[in-house]
């Protein structure tokens, strides 16, 4: 049996800056992204799990936001989140910061991250 690994990771002004799970039992999302802005359109019009969604920006990159249906692990990820603290709230952190509170570079920090982050838009897709 062969295997072969791929690797994604977001480009820099790719990223989730907030996801609240909603009173409704969906989420809204605010988020940043680039890339062919029509391909991306056409994906989030087609969705049966998304509701609304709202682009701005143009070349380059653009900001997002969307309410869309989470699936089972999500919803129940950012329940428990949300009732732990009221709402999702995350520092604001640099990668020299985590870099140097764990002892290792901050490059290291950023590839750490990028994986967590790809597993987390993982839940948000399947």
């Amino acid at each position: 049996m062969r295997y072969v690994t791929v690797r994604m990771a977001p480009a820099d002004g790719e990223a989730i800056h907030r996801v609240e799970l909603l009173a409704d039992g969906t989420c809204a999302m605010l988020g940043e992204a680039r890339g062919n802005q029509d391909r991306f359109e056409a994906i989030m019009a087609d969705s049966e799990w998304v509701h609304d969604f709202t682009l701005t920006g143009g070349e380059g990159g653009w900001y997002l936001y969307s309410n869309f249906e989470p699936t089972a692990l999500s919803e129940s990820i950012l329940a428990a989140q949300q009732d732990a603290a009221g709402l999702i709230e995350m520092p604001i952190v640099s990668h020299a910061d985590v870099a140097e509170r764990v002892d290792c570079s901050a490059s290291t920090v950023g590839e750490h991250r990028r994986k967590i982050e790809a597993r987390v838009f993982a839940q948000f897709t399947d």
